[in-house]
């Protein structure tokens, strides 16, 4: 019976955690350094994007959305560091489940 308990707390602490991960943010898209992010309108939040199957970012480019995904760490690769990117990197990549135009263009502030 222990085990049982102890083994439904840690479920119920699994998805607890991973719908924390859970995010809705807002801006426009951008191709920054060959990957696509999120830039928001300060400029101080920028995501990297990763799309899925269903979800081509190019159709997206240029565009103020809205994205809801999960957050992640972004992880560099060798190819980041040959190309000196790793610093300009975004520390956090939205893994998107679902996208929506808010305005076909981006309006510089």
């Amino acid at each position: 019976m222990k085990t049982i308990g102890c083994l439904l707390v840690l479920l119920s602490a699994s998805i607890a955690w991973a719908g924390s991960n859970q995010v809705t943010e807002s801006g426009c898209v951008a191709k920054v350094n060959g990957d696509y992010a999120l830039v928001q309108a300060n400029r101080q939040n920028t995501y990297q994007l990763q799309g899925s199957k269903n979800i081509r970012l190019r159709d997206y480019l240029g565009q103020r959305v809205e994205v809801t995904g999960t957050k992640e760490s972004t992880i560099p690769t060798s190819e980041d560091a040959i190309n000196n990117r790793v610093g300009n990197a975004s520390p956090i990549t939205i893994v998107i489940t679902s996208i929506k135009t808010i305005s076909r263009e981006c309006q510089s502030r």
